[in-house]
Order: C-alpha cells, then structure tokens, then sequence
C-alpha cells in the first residue's frame, strides 16, 4: 500500500512552511520540506525549527530553473545552497528542482556534491525526462539521459500530485504530496481536515 507522505516546496513564505511543520507536528507526521537556499540564509532559525522533526532539502538558491540554465551556472547554485545549509548548521542530503526543471547532467551533480536524494521527477515517469526537457539537454551539449545512465548513488523519491495543477483533488490521492507554501494559506483547512480524517483525530 503507497501511503501519503507530506512534502512542501518554501521558496517565498517561511511561515507557511513553520505553520505546516506545526500541523504535521500534532498529526505525529514527518514531512519533506524543500527551502531555496536564499531563505535558509535569511532564516536559518525557522529553518532549523522544522529539521528538528522534518527532512529538509535544496530547492535552488533563488528558484532557478536548472532546465534553462548552464552546466556552469547549475553546479554554481548547487554549491550555493550546499553553503548556505553549511554554514547555517544544516546537513544537504534532499533536493527537489524548482519547477521540476532540470536537464540530464542535473542529476550527476547532485551526487558529485553528495546529494544523494532526489524528489523531482513524478513518479508515473519512470525516470525518463519529458521531450521538452531532452530538447533543453542539446542546447547545452549534454548528453540525453537514459535509464540506465540514472546515476545508481541517487535515490529518487518521485512526487506523486501537485496542489497547483489539481485542486483540492490532489489531496486524496496517495504518494508523495507537493505543496507550495504560497498557496497553503488558502488550503490549510482543508490539508487540516485530510489529516483529522486520516488520524482519526
């Protein structure tokens, strides 16, 4: 049975992501929570409020699309973030790509800098990236990324619904749940009643 894991994408409202960890908190629930670095900067104390109970992961510096950007330009910010949890007492283990965007040697880098999970692809993906991303790859002379060229170090926790694109339908789907924390405010009664009615509580 897939179960509902809670994940949440913090690239502009750091309460939203506090407020959310607090709810998971009193449903006994652990959560994946994905910061840009700028915000892990701007914020660290909130940050390191949620890592005490959350796994908390990279979602660029400031919401970079990998897919459109260099080779030079992805593994800059990947080094950017990587600092920005450093020097703020926090360990970079998760990433998410901002806007899902990524191109075949994004990937790669993650494990050349030891990121070793990933949660951007959607699972009914298979691992294969779209067309539209396969096309980005040639402009920046990447190599298309093939199954079995996935790097084997990099766990991939797929993302099963989105609350941008289904509204509130996503929340009764099951899988890995992505949130956005400028939209949560909108939906926080409803996420709350989802989990009372799961809890039992």
């Amino acid at each position: 049975m897939v179960m509902k894991i809670w994940t949440m994408d913090v690239e502009k409202n750091v309460e939203s992501g506090l407020r959310f960890s607090k709810l998971l908190d009193r449903h006994g629930l652990g959560g994946e929570f994905y910061f840009c670095g700028s915000l892990v900067d701007k914020f660290p104390d909130i940050c390191k409020k949620i890592s005490k109970r959350h796994k908390i992961g990279g979602h660029g510096y400031y919401h970079e699309e990998f897919g459109q950007i260099s080779k030079r330009k992805q593994e800059e910010t990947i080094l950017k973030v990587k600092d920005a949890f450093g020097k703020n007492g926090l360990r970079l283990d998760w990433w998410r790509f901002p806007d899902f965007s990524f191109t075949n040697l994004s990937f790669r880098l993650l494990v050349k800098h030891g990121i070793l999970n990933d949660s951007s692809l959607k699972s009914n993906w298979a691992r294969w990236p779209t067309g539209y991303i396969w096309a980005k790859t040639l402009k920046y002379e990447h190599k298309l990324t093939f199954p079995w060229q996935f790097p084997k170090e990099l766990t991939e926790r797929p993302w099963s619904a989105v609350d941008l694109t289904e509204g509130n339908e996503f929340l009764n789907q099951d899988g890995r749940i992505v949130l956005h924390c400028f939209n949560y405010p909108k939906i926080e009664k409803t996420v709350e009643e989802v989990l009372k009615r799961s809890s039992g509580r």
